[in-house]
């Protein structure tokens, strides 16, 4: 395993400097650090901001976003016990700017980790990695929430950092058992990037003939004891922290640690075909119709440079059996998510693991680029041309996959930024018609019953239902939404306690007589004052 800067005369250099003054020995640590990590890290960030200046640049706010909006200190009913104290560190107001730049910083880093595990040192491997971990739809998603978008990024650098540090120092399981438990106490999706990071590593050091089929057993056993004691801390720490609560039922979180075994083959079926209906299918709608048989070809030459570079480094038949053992098992572990909550939808934002893929493909394509150093080369060079081919293939997929992505997260924040603006007309109108009411008074509480634009006949922006990620609400969405009283205090100014449809106030009120006889709001007389309570009858 590399040593990296754990050299022992560099250490003590550094030691030594520490006391010379913080500007020597920056520039010291600075000067350590690899050109293709500095690479990577720039573009990690360059290509973040090309993709989601658009969000950091303006208020894009969704329904949590909205409450959130001054402060949030929630998680630990959700396994998330560390997560409210992360979100301190940005403040406590939801400023798209300054979280904005955090997350990129906390993505870049996680993109340096991932290079550095998976073995990817070649200027446009680093720069295409580099994009699909800060354009992949999974991180707009995140960003649709703004307020915890950094705290996420920092949750996935954790857990990115886990498979570095077990990868990297003799004693590194402890530090990466430790990342990988508060990792999981900001955000529990991001477990499958660990445990696909620490397989591709095994798959890439068989490659790379760095690692025997013994060594790649006594490291499977160990890196299989490590992702089993986390999840065992991690769950032992969200026992001991809700001790005076229980868990909410959200997302599958309060069944996370129990497996009924007879479900595991269905849910390891999921696991794959969520690839098959990301990449292939295109469920999602995140990527154009064409790009379905670009990544098979990804596939296709993949495996055959695959096995170009086994055969050039003349591996044991062991290795080709664990080398082929080992990359079935990748794509499992980056949707151990599909196990981990059983009986509840995977949305967009948990779907991070699935980076795997387009990650596995760059990492094989920095070692089609050696192909031509190894032995025998010239005698075939039929092995050199499906390298090439395949370094084209994939070079070409992911960039115009990257772009893409790029364009779907602008078009969500244009859809988001639309939403707002709509929702923030019709409030201002409805609010208007609440002040002409008879009896208003700036102090009188408002209930609000029903749905808002329940039966239209005509959407405002119909073309803008077609982008859909996790996060990003249409104007019927704000204006139902939970927050609904937050967006009008908030954002529209009302100086009103304003109650929605699902409190007890409107419970009670919407089956008295005189409000079933009201009409429905814009009509003359959808508001009116009853028993000291303005009620607005949208439906």
């Amino acid at each position: 395993m590399k040593k990296g800067f754990r050299e022992k005369d560099s250490m003590d250099k550094g030691a030594g400097l520490i006391l010379e003054g913080p500007e020597k020995y920056l520039s010291f640590l600075y000067k350590k650090i690899p050109r293709h990590i500095k690479l990577t890290f720039v573009a990690g960030f360059l290509l973040g901001l090309a993709a989601h200046f658009y969000a950091f640049s303006r208020k894009l706010p969704n329904h949590d976003d909205i409450g959130h909006l001054f402060g949030s200190d929630y998680g630990a009913a959700s396994g998330r016990w560390f997560l409210a104290a992360v979100l301190k560190l940005d403040g406590d107001f939801s400023t798209p700017w300054l979280i904005g730049i955090l997350s990129l910083i906390m993505l870049s880093l996680a993109c340096c980790f991932v290079i550095s595990v998976l073995g990817i040192r070649s200027p446009l491997g680093c720069v295409l990695t580099a994009g699909v971990m800060v354009t992949f739809p999974s991180v707009t998603a995140t960003i649709c929430y703004m307020f915890s978008a950094d705290a996420y990024f920092f949750s996935l650098a954790l857990s990115c950092f886990a498979a570095y540090s077990a990868v990297s120092f003799r004693y590194g399981f402890i530090p990466a058992l430790i990342a990988i438990v508060l990792s999981m106490s900001i955000y529990q999706s991001y477990f499958g990037v660990t445990a696909f990071l620490l397989l591709g590593f095994m798959i890439f050091g068989i490659l790379d003939g760095r690692l025997s089929v013994k060594e790649v057993w006594r490291l499977g056993i160990k890196f299989f004891l490590l992702l089993l004691g986390s999840m065992l801390a991690y769950l032992l720490t969200v026992k001991l922290s809700t001790r005076q609560t229980e868990l909410v039922d959200y997302m599958g979180i309060s069944n996370m640690g129990t497996l009924n075994p007879a479900r595991l083959p269905e849910l390891i079926k999921n696991a794959y075909s969520a690839y098959k209906d990301f990449y292939i299918t295109n469920t999602n709608s995140v990527h154009p119709t064409i790009f379905k048989y670009a990544f098979l070809l990804c596939g296709v030459f993949s495996a055959a440079s695959g096995i170009v570079i086994m055969r050039r480094k003349k591996r044991e038949a062991g290795s080709w059996i664990l080398i082929i053992f080992l990359t079935i098992l990748y794509p499992l572990a980056g949707n151990l998510i599909h196990i981990m909550v059983q009986d509840s939808p995977i949305h967009t934002l948990m779907i991070y693991g699935m980076t795997c893929i387009p990650l596995f493909f760059l990492a094989l394509m920095s070692r089609c680029s050696k192909v031509s150093e190894l032995e025998e080369c010239e005698e075939k060079p039929w092995g050199r041309y499906i390298c090439g081919i395949s370094g084209w293939v994939i070079a070409l997929t992911i960039a115009l996959s990257c772009y893409g992505y790029t364009i779907l997260s602008n078009g969500i924040y244009l859809k988001m930024e639309v939403s707002y603006e709509q929702a923030y007309s019709y409030s201002t109108r409805l609010m208007s018609a609440v002040e002409s009411a008879e009896g208003y008074d700036k102090n009188t509480p408002i209930i609000i019953l029903g749905e808002a634009l329940e039966d239209i006949s005509y959407e405002p922006s119909p073309e803008l239902n077609r982008l859909n990620l996790t996060g990003d609400l249409n104007m019927k969405d704000i204006l139902n939404s939970y927050s609904y009283n937050y967006f009008l205090r908030y954002f529209i100014g009302s100086t009103n306690i304003v109650y929605l449809s699902d409190s007890e106030y409107a419970a009670k009120y919407e089956e008295k007589d005189e409000v079933k006889d009201m009409p429905e709001y814009p009509a003359q007389g959808s508001i009116k004052l009853i028993d000291d309570m303005l009620i607005v009858k949208l439906s």
